[in-house]
């Protein structure tokens, strides 16, 4: 009988998935956090979901989905919807109100 252990570490999780090859098609890509990540992710994925490292059984989870209409991106600046697992608000803003959202700032 195989032994199961817990794994808290979200990165640490995706790594042990990504090694079976049975699992590891159907894992999405998983990035670090940075602004760049973010910017490189909205622009390949229509959604995208940033979690925390840890667990937090669900919790501060934040989906991020381009809501703009299908122009080009020249025409109209591009559109997000934001919507926290923990909170019913649905936010709609740019992306540079996504990035102040989104990003830590130490309390002054």
């Amino acid at each position: 009988m195989a032994v199961q252990r817990y794994v808290s570490n979200k990165m640490k999780y995706n790594k042990v998935l990504l090694k079976d090859p049975w699992i590891s098609p159907y894992v999405p890509e998983t990035l670090w956090f940075s602004v760049t990540a973010l910017k490189d992710m909205l622009s390949v994925y229509p959604t995208v979901f940033v979690k925390p490292n840890s667990n937090h059984r669900g919790n501060q989870i934040l989906r991020i989905r381009n809501v703009s209409q299908q122009e080009p991106r020249s025409q109209k600046k591009s559109l997000y919807e934001l919507c926290y697992s923990y909170k019913k608000e649905v936010k709609t803003c740019s992306l540079e109100e996504v990035i102040e959202e989104v990003v830590p700032h130490p309390e002054i």
